[in-house]
């Protein structure tokens, strides 16, 4: 009788949302994971380098923890799997638009490769007193991090590591189409995932996972041309398809806003439109929430029953063409959401209006 072979779990294969992206922009949301990790600095090309170095301590724990079914020590819940790519968070101070590629001296880095969630924290100082025991080096330098890297948009870059710019520039431009903005800071890092050995690859083969983290559910767009149309209803979808709505804190009712605000003139001319909710206070500590605050002042109320795309969009035509003293500061529909029938629903529209 053969024996039955078993597979080792890839995460490359398992996950291929996380590591196998298009080469063109999308947007994802990553969640919490634990990784074992290094930090350094400096130009990762030099011979010696902190980055070079951190390489080798990072593969000699990751396959430490890998083999450990070998041994003695067992890991609760354990199963064979392939060790994850090697990934790495990089940032310059300072450079909160990703990171110049001429500027690699000043390179801040955490090396990074992701750990199986079975495995704890104190399998990981295991690991690392297992290693220093055997190989009779300091590991001192290895962590256990865990990190939520949340909502981020991603693109496969194939070629040199030095043309990463053309990418980005094309995800960037993919942000703010969309409606989101860059958010890289001291918290959230340019992101690399590399599926390729460049000691194996021809360097116009690497493939890099290049990601960049992101924040809001809001988008520049104008009436003319039809062109808030579309983009009002694609912020709409987002909030509510992607699973934002239900991640906003401190919601106070479950009515939601549709807030129209930084006016560059009337209403002929592009603004900024946010989809969300009122809250009782900001969410300072999520990066991925938008904190608005509506001014107070006088405002016109319409009130409108009927459908939610046909009847509002009526409703703003007629608004245009009222002599309104309108401030063109900040003016929101707020979608009472009291009935289930999406063609009969009461949305009030307050428009901005001077004393």
């Amino acid at each position: 009788m053969k024996g039955e072979y078993k597979m080792a779990f890839d995460y490359k294969k398992e996950y291929k949302e996380f590591y196998m992206p298009k080469n063109k922009p999308s947007i994802i949301k990553i969640p919490k994971m634990n990784y074992i990790a290094v930090r350094g600095k400096g130009n990762p090309n030099n011979e010696n380098s902190e980055y070079k170095n951190s390489i080798g301590l990072l593969y000699t724990i990751a396959f430490t923890i890998k083999m450990s079914y070998k041994g003695t020590y067992k890991i609760k819940g354990y199963f064979e799997y392939v060790v994850p790519p090697l990934e790495g968070f990089w940032w310059q101070e300072g450079n909160k638009n990703g990171i110049d590629y001429k500027s690699k001296d000043k390179f801040n880095f955490i090396s990074i490769i992701r750990l199986p969630d079975f495995v704890t924290k104190e399998d990981f100082e295991w690991a690392i007193k297992e290693a220093t025991d055997k190989k009779k080096q300091d590991f001192s330098k290895v962590e256990f991090l865990s990190y939520e890297e949340g909502l981020c948009v991603q693109c496969m870059h194939i070629g040199s590591y030095d043309d990463e710019p053309t990418t980005i520039n094309l995800m960037h431009k993919y942000i703010i189409e969309n409606g989101y903005e860059l958010d890289i800071n001291r918290n959230r890092f340019h992101h690399e995932i590399y599926l390729s050995d460049p000691r194996r690859c021809d360097v116009s083969r690497l493939k890099t996972v290049i990601r960049h983290p992101i924040a809001g559910i809001e988008i520049k767009t104008t009436n003319q041309n039809g062109k808030s149309i579309k983009d009002i209803g694609m912020t709409w979808q987002k909030l509510f398809t992607e699973g934002s709505y239900e991640t906003i804190p401190n919601k106070v009712n479950n009515k939601t806003i549709g807030l129209y605000t930084q006016y560059e003139g009337d209403y002929t001319k592009p603004y900024i439109f946010l989809a969300g909710a009122e809250v009782s206070q900001s969410a300072k500590n999520n990066q991925e929430i938008i904190n608005k605050v509506i001014p107070k002042g006088k405002y016109a109320k319409f009130v409108i029953i009927g459908d939610v795309q046909n009847s509002v969009g009526q409703a703003w035509q007629e608004i245009w063409g009222m002599d309104l003293k309108r401030k063109y500061t900040c003016d929101f529909e707020e979608y009472q959401n009291n009935s289930e029938d999406m063609q009969n629903q009461e949305i009030h529209i307050y428009i901005a209006i001077e004393e």
